[in-house]
């Protein structure tokens, strides 16, 4: 009777440690995963503070007043102007990024750019635009400037990495190369391990 125990033990000791062991695979191989994708994106930040996307409304290309779209689904936010030449670039390369991330596995990544332009600057945002083709992820004006007062940006470009439940994981300044292999893998894995993150 005792030998039936110690072997349920046994099975179950074996189960439990298995488990174990994927999971720390599963972690080490997302680390190594987010340190190569984190030193291809160049300058960023990651968030020490639990830090959630503001509740805020934004224009849209018509004018009208909406919400960021899609906040149960990972997003990239990209901050610009259309006065800034490297923000135009940043925004050229990242408009083409959900050509490469889409598919049935990822077809919750979202890309949105929000200008925070001055208001007397709305014509030549728009005729950036339209000569970009940014309409698809660039039409968004950050009408009220309740963007620029709610975030604490060090410059533009700014892309914020945010997860399916709104947190600002990393925030990314400059140009960075959005479409490198290793850097569509890390945006994979924060999509897919769903990892419970230390702030």
């Amino acid at each position: 009777m005792i030998r039936k125990y110690i072997l349920y033990i046994g099975i179950i000791g074996v189960f439990i440690f298995s488990a174990f062991m994927r999971w720390a695979w599963r972690e080490a191989a997302f680390e190594h995963i987010e340190k190569v994708g984190i030193a291809k994106l160049g300058i960023i930040q990651e968030t020490k503070t639990e830090a959630f996307f503001p509740e805020i409304m934004i224009a849209d290309l018509k004018g009208d007043l909406v919400s960021i779209p899609d906040k149960s689904s990972f997003m990239l936010v990209n901050i610009w102007s259309a006065m800034c030449k490297d923000c135009i670039e940043n925004l050229d390369i990242l408009k083409r990024l959900p050509i490469v991330l889409s598919g049935s596995v990822n077809k919750d990544w979202r890309v949105i750019g929000v200008s925070v332009d001055k208001p007397e600057d709305i014509e030549p945002l728009a005729q950036v635009i339209r000569k970009y083709r940014f309409e698809e992820v660039g039409g968004y004006y950050d009408a009220r400037g309740e963007l620029r007062q709610a975030l604490t940006l060090k410059a533009i470009p700014a892309t914020l990495i945010v997860d399916d439940h709104g947190r600002i994981l990393y925030v990314v300044y400059g140009i960075a190369p959005w479409l490198d292999p290793d850097v569509i893998t890390f945006l994979h894995a924060l999509q897919h391990v769903r990892f419970q993150k230390s702030f």
